[in-house]
């Protein structure tokens, strides 16, 4: 049987005085058993860094074509690619 994914949810009150963002953040994210607990908060600290509206994570390591983090406006159009190093130890 194959193992299946853990979502974790963290509550962030985004503060980032130099670009004037501050947000309540309610996240949600899928640790995959591969990932490591370090790859998983990395992911969720890039996230926080790189807020933005329309920000979103990928589908994780089921669609290795797709970055850790996205941004897209409004039409779907890619922004921003965010990649995050290796997800294993």
């Amino acid at each position: 049987m194959a193992l299946t994914a853990t979502i974790y949810t963290f509550e962030v009150e985004l503060a980032d005085v130099d670009r004037g963002v501050y947000q309540s953040l309610a996240l949600r994210a899928a640790r995959q058993p591969s990932e490591t607990a370090d790859y998983l908060l990395t992911r969720v600290l890039a996230y926080c860094l790189e807020y933005v509206e329309g920000i979103g994570f990928s589908r994780g390591l089921a669609e290795p074509d797709e970055p850790a983090i996205a941004v897209r406006d409004l039409t779907g159009t890619l922004q921003a690619w965010i990649d995050i190093g290796a997800p294993d130890a």
